[in-house]
């Protein structure tokens, strides 16, 4: 739980540092949808259920101290491997 909150904390000063704030969260048949402000500048978010459950699951993958390497595709861009 403590490695988890860090990373919230983490997550939410990378916000406020990079003036992004969230307005808006929704949640929808399809997935998550989030309106946001970034530098002055509106804009719209949204990940579909199937992502999600992706994401969710390296993360937790990740928290439980399990390699999540094995799960991920080799052929993704570097930016996109954890």
């Amino acid at each position: 739980m403590d490695r988890v909150t860090a990373d919230l904390v983490e997550a939410r000063r990378h916000l406020r540092r990079n003036g992004i704030q969230i307005f808006d969260c929704e949640r929808t048949s399809a997935g998550i949808r989030t309106e946001y402000q970034c530098r002055g500048c509106p804009g719209e978010f949204g990940i579909l259920n199937d992502s999600l459950r992706a994401e969710a699951e390296l993360l937790m993958r990740k928290y439980l101290a399990e390699n999540p390497s094995r799960y991920l595709r080799n052929d993704l861009p570097i930016h996109m491997k954890l």
